[in-house]
């Protein structure tokens, strides 16, 4: 797939309060770094950044993901984490502060109040500055990138959602130059990314996207590829979380072979640094997939007795016996059967229009 660079003359305050951080601003300009993904697609698309990365404690918050092209920029970016971040989780070095079990994401108020005696780190009340520094770093459980947590300040945020925004430093096997990590992106939608070249903002983003199709097919997914073992995962993500409402007719292929994949035991191990935690298959989102019609009608037979869900059928006065039902077979009869009653109620209309007319 090609792409395009352009030099971006505008942008939202909020994206530019992000860039414009001084531990963003050292990842993009000192250490080859450049944002990529969900968040690159939300400026993309003119919406708030602030919604998408401080929603408030009862939704899905977004992160900032930040590739880099090459491993010396990567570990020049993780090193300057450690040395500017107020707590440190759990790390092979003992030269590193470690105050995990002080850490906590509760909203920027919140926390410079108990700084000193319930987040003690390196820094206290009067030395830690939001606009210079780190709240928290860790690495993050998939073992492919480290998870920075910054206190940035958004234009019009409520004091209730000034949580910190969550930077990935993505390395492993997701190191290179962009367009070949756009290259590896799941969905075509989110197939973009911002650097800083000499200080002007630039992006690189698939060729097919201009002005005039910036918003067309804006909520389904274009899916590109069956490679990534989180693949049905992540669609439940940007479904649920992302506001996307479906996918496009073209991506129920991608969806196909990923089943065939999860089927055969394809996902079982470790692929690009990611593990699954569950069973591929007998899962709730393999299960919602299914309710949702993601899975499209001639898939189903490809994970028949792969999806099993155990439930309680009450059968008297303190009686109940556990029934397995394949959620696959059980989705096919139900299909045909609203299809069955789509029918007939389309012959009924059609019969009843029929005899008005004589």
């Amino acid at each position: 797939m090609s792409f395009k660079h352009i030099q971006i003359n505008e942008k939202s305050e909020n994206f530019n309060r992000l860039i414009s951080h001084p531990a963003v601003n050292f990842f993009l300009t000192e250490c080859d770094g450049y944002i990529a993904g969900g968040l690159a697609e939300k400026e993309y698309t003119h919406q708030n950044i602030s919604y998408y990365l401080k929603p408030g404690c009862n939704n899905y918050s977004g992160d900032v993901d930040l590739y880099f092209k090459n491993a010396a920029g990567h570990k020049k970016a993780v090193d300057y984490a450690y040395k500017k971040a107020h707590t440190v989780a759990s790390v092979n070095d003992d030269t590193r502060f470690d105050c995990s079990s002080h850490f906590e994401m509760s909203d920027y108020c919140d926390f410079i109040a108990n700084i000193n005696y319930q987040n003690k780190g390196i820094y206290n009340k009067e030395t830690y500055d939001r606009h210079k520094h780190i709240r928290h770093v860790e690495k993050a459980t998939t073992d492919i990138s480290h998870q920075v947590y910054i206190d940035i300040m958004f234009d019009n945020a409520l004091t209730a959602s000034d949580e910190p925004v969550k930077v990935q430093l993505i390395g492993k096997d997701f190191i290179g130059n962009i367009e070949d990590i756009l290259n590896t992106f799941d969905f075509e939608n989110v197939q973009l990314a911002y650097y800083l070249k000499n200080g002007l903002l630039f992006s690189c983003q698939n060729k097919n996207k201009n002005e005039q199709n910036r918003f067309r097919n804006r909520n389904k997914l274009k899916i590109l590829n069956s490679h990534s073992p989180l693949l049905m995962h992540r669609i439940n993500k940007y479904l649920s979380y992302r506001g996307f409402d479906g996918v496009t007719a073209e991506s129920k292929q991608h969806i196909i072979e990923w089943l065939i994949k999860a089927r055969s035991g394809h996902f079982k191990n470790p692929i690009s640094g990611i593990t699954l935690w569950q069973d591929a298959l007998n899962n709730t989102v393999i299960r919602r997939a299914i309710a949702d019609r993601i899975i499209p009608d001639d898939a189903l037979p490809l994970i028949i007795g792969k999806v099993i869900t155990e439930k309680k059928v009450y059968k008297g006065y303190r009686r109940y016996d556990y029934v397995k039902i394949d959620e696959a077979m059980e989705a096919i009869k139900q299909r045909k059967l609203s299809q069955n009653n789509s029918l007939a109620a389309r012959n009924t209309r059609s019969n009843t229009h029929s005899r008005n007319v004589c």
